[in-house]
């Protein structure tokens, strides 16, 4: 039995996959069911049973190691973005197209819902970072850095910045981490 099945439907590709997912997303919400099925797309990316089409095989593989809720992050980030730029008309002009603090707050508001509603969200996550990586001891506009004394590393955790490009927000940072995770993996 397929695990991506809506009113008799068989989906056994990634992009009909993920279209399923957005469309339950868009029609019920984050209820138990569409948590479920999130849950086994995730999995399925995460056992390496779907090769997503927003990832080279590099991306991909770092996107798994880095784990199932940033999996499950990159792909309701995308939802986001997709309900954004489907929510238009075609005739409407270059001006009902989405800015980028508009798919930022979309993205940021959607998957802190699928966390809530996933059982993944931590209301006080800066008190446990600290806890874990040590105090912060520095701040900018772009990132927090946690040290922890005797450790060889700091933690560097991304601010909310729009980074500018193809993609942006929120869907932007996941992917930097991706990347920036791959980098700290093939140097050890």
């Amino acid at each position: 039995m397929n695990r991506y099945t809506i009113e008799n439907s068989n989906i056994s590709s990634d992009s009909i996959a993920l279209n399923t997912l957005f469309a339950l997303i868009n029609n019920k919400g984050f209820t138990p069911d569409t948590i479920q099925l999130i849950d086994n797309y995730i999995n399925d990316i995460y056992n390496g049973n779907i090769n997503t089409d927003r990832f080279n095989t590099p991306e991909h593989a770092g996107l798994c190691s880095a784990g199932k809720v940033l999996i499950g992050a990159q792909t309701i980030a995308s939802y986001a973005r997709a309900s954004l730029g489907s929510g238009r008309d075609a005739g409407e002009s270059q001006a009902a197209i989405p800015s980028n603090w508009q798919i930022d707050e979309a993205q940021e508001k959607l998957v802190e819902q699928w966390a809530h509603a996933a059982g993944v969200w931590y209301e006080d996550s800066e008190r446990q970072i600290s806890e874990a990586y040590g105090p912060k001891i520095a701040q900018g506009a772009e990132a927090k850095v946690y040290y922890k004394s005797g450790d060889t590393c700091v933690l560097k955790e991304r601010a909310s910045l729009p980074v500018w490009g193809s993609k942006t927000g929120l869907e932007s940072r996941l992917r930097s981490f991706v990347v920036t995770h791959n980098q700290l993996l093939s140097n050890r």
